[in-house]
């Protein structure tokens, strides 16, 4: 795996407020659950109550990812 150096304001992205449909947050609707990581979600649901306690969390390798 190659490792690349980023600067400390390449770690964040700015986006344009003008983008959006509102003025501010309090007119969005709140979101259920998670977005996204539904695997990551499952297997933190899972190792907890698992009885071996070295299962208490998964971590998948990012690399396998496109």
């Amino acid at each position: 795996m190659e490792f690349i150096t980023l600067k400390p304001e390449e770690l964040r992205y700015i986006c344009d407020p003008s983008q959006f449909e509102f003025e501010t947050t309090e007119s969005v609707p709140p979101l259920e659950g998670i977005i996204g990581q539904e695997r990551a979600v499952r297997a933190m649901e899972f190792g907890p109550g698992h009885k071996k306690a070295w299962l208490s969390h998964f971590y998948d390798r990012a690399d396998r990812y496109g």
